[in-house]
């Protein structure tokens, strides 16, 4: 057995294509770091699955059923649980990696002497602020909400700047994973699940409370702390060429029109003039 698992989310919601971008993009580029791949299947149907196991199989991958209820995060609670690995790889299902040696990259970086987790990308962004005048995005975007219900979900993440892994492409221990899963309820709401990936009690100020660092790993070989990120060319800046793992939220970046696309560094980073209020 490996030390590391790659556990990649293959939802039956988002189509077999979803998962033959995946494998054609793990193929083209080589991990070049001992491991074990693993599929978490989440609701496929019985015709479908058989396609999609075929497609594990041809890559050297396992199986392993999980619910569909709580987001990607309770497939990664279970594979876990399930699991011996020493460190685990999280992929959600829209993860393609982009550069040859990825995961050699990402295990340089948790290498790293106080280092708790690595990332392909990392943000300052929180739900309290937004470049925009007026309200927050999310309050802007989510109307159905009472009043009290908007201002309660908002104090659950810390104020602007928010340095936090997103939760798609990290290498973080097993062990330290499960004990926050052991801790945390599975999500049943999208905004419970950003709570977990950006939020006071999230994944990444829980790790970092106990001492650690968040880091991103570059395809250029760099280590990034927090301070660095706005100009690590990872996520939402120039055009994201030092980017090991790619999905959909860093391809809307890279196909939006250049008004949105800096609406988005904007949310990502702010002015980029913050960089002494990231403490870690």
């Amino acid at each position: 057995m490996a030390e590391i698992a790659i556990t990649y989310i293959a939802r039956g919601a988002h189509g077999i294509e979803t998962v033959e971008k995946f494998i054609a993009a793990y193929s083209l580029y080589p991990a070049r770091c001992s491991h074990d791949l693993i599929f978490l299947m989440k609701n496929w149907q019985a015709d479908q699955r058989d396609e999609v196991e075929q497609l594990a199989a041809s890559c050297g991958a396992s199986t392993i059923d999980v619910p569909e209820t709580g987001f990607d995060w309770s497939a990664y609670f279970q594979a876990a649980r399930m699991l011996s690995h020493k460190n685990l790889c999280l992929l959600n299902s829209h993860a393609r990696p982009q550069v040859d040696g990825w995961l050699a990259l990402l295990a340089a970086a948790l290498a790293s002497p106080d280092v708790v987790m690595a990332g392909a990308t990392g943000s300052w962004e929180t739900p309290r602020w937004s470049p925009l005048p007026g309200a927050s995005r999310l309050a802007r975007a989510r109307h159905h909400l009472a009043r009290i219900q908007l201002t309660r979900f908002l104090t659950r993440f810390p104020k602007f700047p928010n340095p936090h892994l997103r939760s798609n492409g990290v290498l973080v221990s097993r062990s330290a994973f499960s004990r926050f899963g052991a801790i945390r309820c599975e999500p049943r709401t999208k905004e419970q699940a950003l709570i977990l990936e950006s939020g006071r009690s999230g994944l990444s100020r829980h790790l970092c409370a106990r001492g650690g660092q968040l880091v991103v790993a570059g395809a250029d070989g760099q280590i990034f702390s927090p301070t660095q990120w706005p100009h690590s060319n990872t996520f939402r800046t120039n055009n994201q060429n030092n980017l090991i793992i790619a999905d959909n939220r860093t391809d809307q970046f890279l196909t939006s029109e250049p008004g949105f696309r800096q609406l988005l560094t904007q949310l990502a980073w702010g002015s980029q003039s913050n960089t002494a209020l990231v403490s870690r």
